[in-house]
């Protein structure tokens, strides 16, 4: 049997973990258990260690209805941001070299000088998409 004050206080730990480990909110969800299970012991007359039943069922219940949630909000915030070289793909560069379909060329995109590859010939001074990247080389498209 515990105290509401000894529950508040394990919620307060259980939120400086969440904080300070990134455990994808499962401390969260022990934080919520403790305040279920703090706010029965505050209002009613804990027994048997009752209250303790009250923070299991506070904590799963938050664990399979929170966490679920929480993860499909980060799931469509992020899904959508290309970084590192996935994100040259559909950007505009400047051909350096000239480009033929049997040789390799060189492109600058973005104050970086990359390695190209076209079926088509493409000239210096020429602007060209990315298509795709292949290991440290663009197939890039003219823009007609």
């Amino acid at each position: 049997m515990m105290t509401y004050s000894t529950w508040i206080l394990f919620s307060l730990v259980f939120i400086t973990l969440e904080i300070c480990i990134p455990s994808f909110f499962f401390f969260f969800c022990l934080t919520i258990g403790a305040l279920f299970a703090g706010l029965f012991s505050f209002y009613f007359k804990s027994f048997y260690n009752i209250d303790l039943i009250f923070f299991f069922i506070g904590s799963f219940a938050s664990l399979y209805l929170i966490k679920p949630i929480f993860k499909m909000i980060m799931k469509s915030k992020f899904t959508h941001l290309r970084s590192n070289v996935d994100a040259l793909i559909n950007s505009k560069a400047r051909v350096i070299t000239t480009i033929t379909p049997t040789d390799v060329g060189l492109v600058k995109v973005s104050n970086e000088i990359w390695r190209a590859k076209s079926n088509v010939e493409i000239t210096v001074g020429e602007t060209v998409i990315i298509a795709s990247i292949d290991g440290t080389t663009l197939s890039v498209y003219k823009i007609h």
